[in-house]
Protein backbone atom coordinates (compact mmCIF):
# COMPACT_ATOMS: atom_id res chain seq x y z
CA UNK A 1 0.00 0.00 0.00
CA UNK A 2 2.96 2.29 0.61
CA UNK A 3 3.95 1.90 -3.08
CA UNK A 4 0.60 3.12 -4.29
CA UNK A 5 0.73 6.12 -1.99
CA UNK A 6 4.27 6.99 -3.04
CA UNK A 7 3.39 6.66 -6.71
CA UNK A 8 0.26 8.75 -6.29
CA UNK A 9 2.22 11.35 -4.36
CA UNK A 10 4.82 11.61 -7.13
CA UNK A 11 2.07 12.03 -9.74
CA UNK A 12 0.41 14.75 -7.68
CA UNK A 13 3.72 16.56 -7.23
CA UNK A 14 4.40 16.37 -10.99
CA UNK A 15 0.93 17.72 -11.65
CA UNK A 16 1.47 20.53 -9.12
CA UNK A 17 4.72 21.55 -10.82
CA UNK A 18 3.00 21.42 -14.20
CA UNK A 19 0.14 23.63 -13.01
CA UNK A 20 2.52 26.24 -11.60
CA UNK A 21 3.54 27.13 -15.15
CA UNK A 22 0.90 29.62 -16.56
CA UNK A 23 1.10 28.21 -20.11
CA UNK A 24 0.56 24.66 -18.93
CA UNK A 25 -2.26 25.80 -16.65
CA UNK A 26 -4.03 27.43 -19.63
CA UNK A 27 -3.70 24.28 -21.69
CA UNK A 28 -5.09 22.17 -18.87
CA UNK A 29 -8.04 24.55 -18.38
CA UNK A 30 -8.77 24.50 -22.15
CA UNK A 31 -8.59 20.70 -22.23
CA UNK A 32 -10.86 20.47 -19.18
CA UNK A 33 -13.38 22.89 -20.77
CA UNK A 34 -13.33 20.94 -24.02
CA UNK A 35 -13.86 17.67 -22.14
CA UNK A 36 -16.77 19.12 -20.19
CA UNK A 37 -18.23 20.54 -23.40
CA UNK A 38 -18.00 17.21 -25.21
CA UNK A 39 -19.27 15.10 -22.36
CA UNK A 40 -21.77 17.53 -20.92
CA UNK A 41 -23.18 19.26 -24.00
CA UNK A 42 -22.32 17.65 -27.36
CA UNK A 43 -22.94 13.96 -26.66
CA UNK A 44 -26.31 14.47 -24.92
CA UNK A 45 -27.47 16.81 -27.71
CA UNK A 46 -26.02 14.75 -30.57
CA UNK A 47 -29.06 12.43 -30.68
CA UNK A 48 -31.46 15.36 -30.62
CA UNK A 49 -29.56 17.10 -33.44
CA UNK A 50 -29.69 13.94 -35.55
CA UNK A 51 -33.43 13.56 -34.89
CA UNK A 52 -34.03 17.21 -35.81
CA UNK A 53 -32.07 16.77 -39.05
CA UNK A 54 -34.29 13.82 -39.94
CA UNK A 55 -37.43 15.82 -39.19
CA UNK A 56 -36.09 18.70 -41.28
CA UNK A 57 -35.62 16.38 -44.26
CA UNK A 58 -39.20 15.10 -43.88
CA UNK A 59 -40.52 18.67 -43.74
CA UNK A 60 -38.46 19.64 -46.81
CA UNK A 61 -39.85 16.63 -48.68
CA UNK A 62 -43.40 17.63 -47.78
CA UNK A 63 -42.73 21.22 -48.84
CA UNK A 64 -41.46 19.96 -52.21
CA UNK A 65 -44.60 17.85 -52.62
CA UNK A 66 -46.79 20.86 -51.85
CA UNK A 67 -44.91 22.95 -54.44
CA UNK A 68 -45.24 20.21 -57.07
CA UNK A 69 -48.94 19.80 -56.30
CA UNK A 70 -49.51 23.54 -56.64
CA UNK A 71 -47.67 23.56 -59.97
CA UNK A 72 -49.80 20.66 -61.21
CA UNK A 73 -52.99 22.41 -60.09
CA UNK A 74 -51.94 25.48 -62.06
CA UNK A 75 -51.33 23.33 -65.14
CA UNK A 76 -54.73 21.64 -64.78
CA UNK A 77 -56.41 25.04 -64.43
CA UNK A 78 -55.04 25.99 -67.86
CA UNK A 79 -56.96 23.27 -69.69
CA UNK A 80 -59.72 22.31 -67.25
CA UNK A 81 -62.25 24.66 -68.85
CA UNK A 82 -61.77 22.78 -72.15
CA UNK A 83 -62.76 19.42 -70.64
CA UNK A 84 -66.22 18.18 -71.52
CA UNK A 85 -68.47 16.44 -69.04
CA UNK A 86 -70.24 14.28 -71.62
CA UNK A 87 -69.28 10.71 -72.44
CA UNK A 88 -71.79 10.43 -75.27
CA UNK A 89 -69.93 9.70 -78.49
CA UNK A 90 -72.87 10.98 -80.57
CA UNK A 91 -72.56 14.38 -78.91
CA UNK A 92 -68.86 14.43 -79.82
CA UNK A 93 -69.70 13.53 -83.42
CA UNK A 94 -72.23 16.36 -83.58
CA UNK A 95 -69.60 18.74 -82.27
CA UNK A 96 -67.04 17.71 -84.90
CA UNK A 97 -69.73 17.86 -87.59
CA UNK A 98 -70.27 21.54 -86.77
CA UNK A 99 -66.61 22.05 -87.60
CA UNK A 100 -66.87 20.15 -90.89
CA UNK A 101 -69.92 22.21 -91.88
CA UNK A 102 -68.22 25.47 -90.96
CA UNK A 103 -65.29 24.50 -93.21
CA UNK A 104 -67.44 23.32 -96.17
CA UNK A 105 -66.37 19.70 -95.95
CA UNK A 106 -68.33 16.57 -96.79
CA UNK A 107 -68.60 14.11 -93.94
CA UNK A 108 -67.78 10.61 -95.25
CA UNK A 109 -67.37 8.23 -92.32
CA UNK A 110 -67.15 8.01 -88.57
CA UNK A 111 -65.88 5.13 -86.47
CA UNK A 112 -65.84 5.34 -82.67
CA UNK A 113 -62.87 3.39 -81.34
CA UNK A 114 -63.96 3.42 -77.71
CA UNK A 115 -62.53 5.20 -74.72
CA UNK A 116 -59.56 4.75 -72.43
CA UNK A 117 -58.45 6.26 -69.17
CA UNK A 118 -55.36 8.42 -69.04
CA UNK A 119 -54.85 9.25 -65.40
CA UNK A 120 -58.10 10.63 -64.04
CA UNK A 121 -59.35 11.64 -67.51
CA UNK A 122 -61.47 9.74 -69.98
CA UNK A 123 -60.23 9.93 -73.56
CA UNK A 124 -62.62 9.13 -76.41
CA UNK A 125 -61.09 7.99 -79.70
CA UNK A 126 -62.74 8.63 -83.08
CA UNK A 127 -61.78 7.99 -86.69
CA UNK A 128 -63.26 10.63 -89.04
CA UNK A 129 -63.22 10.76 -92.79
CA UNK A 130 -64.03 14.07 -94.45
CA UNK A 131 -63.61 15.29 -98.00
CA UNK A 132 -63.23 18.68 -99.61
CA UNK A 133 -60.82 21.22 -100.99
CA UNK A 134 -57.31 21.18 -99.57
CA UNK A 135 -57.72 24.68 -98.14
CA UNK A 136 -60.94 23.59 -96.39
CA UNK A 137 -59.13 20.61 -94.86
CA UNK A 138 -56.40 22.91 -93.54
CA UNK A 139 -59.09 25.20 -92.12
CA UNK A 140 -60.73 22.16 -90.46
CA UNK A 141 -57.42 21.08 -88.90
CA UNK A 142 -56.92 24.59 -87.54
CA UNK A 143 -60.47 24.48 -86.14
CA UNK A 144 -59.65 21.20 -84.38
CA UNK A 145 -56.58 22.77 -82.80
CA UNK A 146 -58.29 25.98 -81.71
CA UNK A 147 -61.80 24.89 -80.70
CA UNK A 148 -63.32 25.07 -77.22
CA UNK A 149 -62.76 21.41 -76.43
CA UNK A 150 -59.59 19.55 -75.68
CA UNK A 151 -58.99 17.57 -78.89
CA UNK A 152 -55.82 16.01 -80.23
CA UNK A 153 -55.12 14.73 -83.70
CA UNK A 154 -53.34 11.42 -83.19
CA UNK A 155 -52.81 10.64 -86.87
CA UNK A 156 -54.00 11.79 -90.27
CA UNK A 157 -53.85 10.61 -93.83
CA UNK A 158 -54.50 12.74 -96.91
CA UNK A 159 -55.66 11.06 -100.10
CA UNK A 160 -56.49 12.82 -103.38
CA UNK A 161 -59.89 11.72 -104.69
CA UNK A 162 -60.01 13.91 -107.84
CA UNK A 163 -58.48 17.16 -109.17
CA UNK A 164 -60.25 19.45 -106.72
CA UNK A 165 -60.97 17.21 -103.77
CA UNK A 166 -58.87 15.60 -101.05
CA UNK A 167 -59.99 13.05 -98.48
CA UNK A 168 -58.72 13.29 -94.90
CA UNK A 169 -58.80 10.34 -92.56
CA UNK A 170 -57.94 11.47 -89.04
CA UNK A 171 -57.81 9.76 -85.67
CA UNK A 172 -59.00 12.29 -83.12
CA UNK A 173 -58.77 12.02 -79.34
CA UNK A 174 -61.25 13.97 -77.23
CA UNK A 175 -60.46 14.38 -73.55
CA UNK A 176 -63.42 14.22 -71.20
CA UNK A 177 -64.29 14.82 -67.60
CA UNK A 178 -62.32 14.05 -64.52
CA UNK A 179 -63.05 10.76 -62.83
CA UNK A 180 -63.55 11.13 -59.10
CA UNK A 181 -62.98 14.39 -57.24
CA UNK A 182 -61.18 17.24 -58.92
CA UNK A 183 -57.53 17.74 -57.93
CA UNK A 184 -57.21 19.71 -54.73
CA UNK A 185 -60.74 18.96 -53.55
CA UNK A 186 -61.92 16.30 -51.16
CA UNK A 187 -65.13 14.38 -51.34
CA UNK A 188 -67.79 15.16 -48.82
CA UNK A 189 -68.20 12.37 -46.22
CA UNK A 190 -71.73 11.59 -47.45
CA UNK A 191 -70.49 11.06 -50.99
CA UNK A 192 -67.76 8.71 -49.79
CA UNK A 193 -70.24 6.61 -47.83
CA UNK A 194 -72.63 6.50 -50.77
CA UNK A 195 -69.77 5.57 -53.11
CA UNK A 196 -68.51 2.84 -50.76
CA UNK A 197 -72.02 1.38 -50.41
CA UNK A 198 -72.18 0.73 -54.19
Amino acid sequence: MALVDARSRRQLEALGKLLQDPESLRLCVYALGLGIGLLGVYYPLHGQVAALKGELEVVRGRANLVEETDALKQQVALFEKRLVSTRDSNEWVQYVLTGTRACNLKFRNYDPSGSTLIGPYEVLRFVFEVEGAYESLIEFLLWLERNDRLLRIESMLFERTDRESVKLKAVILGMGELRGPKPGTARAPREEKAHDAR
